[in-house]
């Protein structure tokens, strides 16, 4: 089992914090158009911020299995 420590650094450390959702969801737009790739935006439960991430994998499963791009 990970430790609280590890989730943290994997979830949040490492990324760019947003205050609001609005402006995550402006950085995730960006980052769409650029890398031609999905991201989503999420509230982290450890700084109660937002960032932007790849999706979960059964979410990255069904886009595939609908032909999306991810």
């Amino acid at each position: 089992m990970a430790s609280k420590r590890h989730l943290r650094k994997k979830m949040c450390t490492r990324k760019q914090r947003y205050l609001t959702m609005d402006d995550a969801q402006i950085g995730a737009g960006r980052i769409n158009a650029v890398f031609k790739t999905h991201v989503f935006v999420y509230k982290c439960t450890f700084c109660k911020g937002w960032h932007v991430g790849h999706p979960p994998r059964i979410v990255r499963d069904q886009m595939i299995a609908k032909g999306v791009r991810v």
